[in-house]
This record gives C-alpha cells, structure tokens and sequence, in this order.
C-alpha cells in the first residue's frame, strides 16, 4: 500500500490521524447548539466533516494495511507447513483413490509423487 506520507511510519501516520480526528470532534462538540436548527451547514462545518472522512479513511487503511502485512508474514512463516499440510492430503487423496481401485479388481497405477512424498516427508 502506498500510504500518503511514505516516510512516515504507520503508527506515526495512525496516531497523527487519531489525534486530529479528536480535535475535530472536541471542536464540533464545542460548537453545538451554537447554530440555527434547518439553516444548511456553514463551510467551516463542511470541512470539518471532510476532514474528519479523510481522517476515518486514512485509520481504515491503516488498520487494513497493518492487517495485510501481519497475513503476509503469517503466510510466509507458514509456507513450508502449508506446502508439507498439501503434500499430505493430496498424497492421502491418492492412497484412497488406490485402494478404491484395489478394492474394485482394478490394477494399481504407480504411486504418485505426493504418494511417495509421504514416506519421506517431514515437517519444517
């Protein structure tokens, strides 16, 4: 993902949009009740409420890309589980599709590589 301010780390980027978020916040709070109820919203508020998305938007991406990066490591610690985990059922996969055809007076095929994966596989 490229974040807005790449030289920025991202619990820098997060705090930085936590904080004005609160700001806007403390200042609309502050604000209530000042205005006429049914006049149409002044251009301060309108960008108040611009920036207050901007700023929600930037803490969802954020947290998306802080999720994407936590999965990518886990997928990349686990990869050699994963592949030996796919080896095993494909190779389990294929000794019962063997002994389905044994079992029916079929011949059996030579084992396959998953098969033969199975007798010397041993996990990372």
């Amino acid at each position: 993902m490229a974040l807005a301010h790449p030289h920025i780390d991202v619990e820098t980027m997060m705090l930085i949009a936590r904080l004005n978020l609160d700001d806007i916040e403390r200042l609309e709070l502050s604000q209530k009740g000042k205005g006429r109820i049914g006049l149409p919203l002044t251009d301060a508020q309108l960008a108040r409420q611009a920036q207050a998305k901007v700023f929600k938007d930037t803490i969802r991406d954020v947290e998306d890309y802080i999720l994407a990066c936590s999965l990518d490591r886990a997928l990349q610690s686990d990869h050699g589980y994963l592949v030996a985990l796919y080896a095993i059922e494909r190779g389990e996969r294929d000794d019962h599709e063997s002994a389905l055809a044994l079992s029916q007076g079929n011949p059996l095929s030579p084992p396959s590589r998953f098969q033969r994966t199975l007798e010397t596989i041993s996990l990372p």
